[in-house]
């Protein structure tokens, strides 16, 4: 063959596979996107619901999950291509999925484990309450530790190396509660160091908050007897633990300033006049300094007209300047005469 024959075959040959490649292109640009016909098809759609990036910018965390089945939790660094995957359970249509939460140093992530749809379906038909449990995960080799019965947990903010987890209360605390009193709602709180994987138990918490620097941790005691409830506080640092207040009375809502320098909470108490619990706002500052100043506000001393009180829905909040508390106020039921009288000689029994 001679040469200028075989250049021209090669060319004929190049425009041949060109011409092929383009009809290709333009049947695959003229042919529609098959529609998701089959209903399986649309519940398989696989979507990522909540996300979270850690605090240094180097993990991204987020939720894959269809539209009806179990999802998985994705951790995924983002200089890189290494990533971990984990079983998160259950996600439902309209669940965002998992929590997850990162160390203040991107050394570890916990998130959230709902039963799987298997699971779920088993416990529905027992008549068995859906719990969740958490995962502890070692980012640098993505070892994964679960905990059985957490219903929420937090790691200590800027101070790394702490995780606390709040346990369900066992089935058997609400059968066991006389239905005519308040519910006792204080379970185990766990407190995890995670260098060390050592496990601290504080009974009968309802609610729990680390300041912003995580040197404190405080949480509120509601136990079966009431006059055993407060507000605690334990020093990271020393481990020490702290009464800030109790008595027989019902707390409610921490909430710590953005700074972690003021803290506040409700506390409500029986009152022969009124059917409902009547709230005062109990409020620390200087925690900066270490010099704790206590203060609190009740409907008395706000000289509230009658029938009005400090409402329980709505969380006590410093002002920036820590000059003062703002909190909500709602109208309060009185009792009758009648009422009154009966609960004064039951008091007197």
């Amino acid at each position: 063959m001679k040469k200028s024959t075989l250049i021209w075959s090669l060319v004929l040959c190049f425009i041949m596979v060109l011409s092929g490649s383009s009809t290709a292109q333009e049947k695959a640009e003229n042919t529609p996107p098959k529609p998701l016909e089959d209903i399986a098809d649309i519940l398989a759609w696989k979507t990522i619901g909540s996300s979270v990036i850690s605090k240094n910018g180097e993990w991204f965390g987020y939720n894959l999950s269809p539209q009806e089945g179990d999802g998985k939790v994705i951790l995924k660094q983002t200089r890189n291509d290494k990533e971990h995957a984990f079983d998160a359970g259950e996600a439902g249509l309209y669940s965002s999925g998992a929590t997850i939460l990162f160390s203040e140093d991107a050394r570890w992530a916990a998130f959230s484990i709902q039963p799987t749809t298997k699971e779920a379906e088993t416990l529905k038909k027992q008549k068995k309450p859906s719990t969740s449990k958490m995962a502890l995960v070692d980012l640098s080799n993505g070892k994964k530790t679960e905990f059985e019965q957490v219903r929420a947990f937090a790691f200590s903010n800027e101070n790394p190396g702490w995780l606390v987890m709040h346990k369900y209360a066992p089935e058997s605390q609400d059968k066991s509660l006389d239905k005519s009193l308040d519910k006792w709602k204080g379970s185990d709180l766990i407190l995890y160091e995670t260098a060390t994987k050592t496990r601290l138990t504080i009974g009968n918490v309802a609610e729990f908050a680390f300041d912003k620097k995580g040197g404190r941790l405080v949480w509120i005691v509601d136990a079966a007897d009431p006059s055993s409830n407060g507000v605690q506080m334990r020093d990271m640092k020393t481990g020490v633990i702290s009464s800030l207040d109790s008595g027989k009375a019902w707390y409610k809502s921490l909430a710590w300033t953005k700074k972690g320098d003021a803290l506040a909470v409700l506390r409500g108490m029986e009152n022969d006049a009124y059917k409902d619990k009547m709230y005062k706002v109990i409020a620390w500052n200087g925690f900066s300094t270490g010099k704790i100043e206590k203060t609190s506000f009740c409907h008395k001393k706000l000289k509230l007209d009658e029938g009005w009180g400090i409402s329980p829905n709505r969380a006590p909040l410093w002002t920036d300047d820590l000059g003062g508390v703002l909190f909500g106020i709602h109208e309060v039921e009185m009792k009758e005469a009648e009422e009154k009288k009966e609960g004064k000689d039951e008091a007197e029994k």
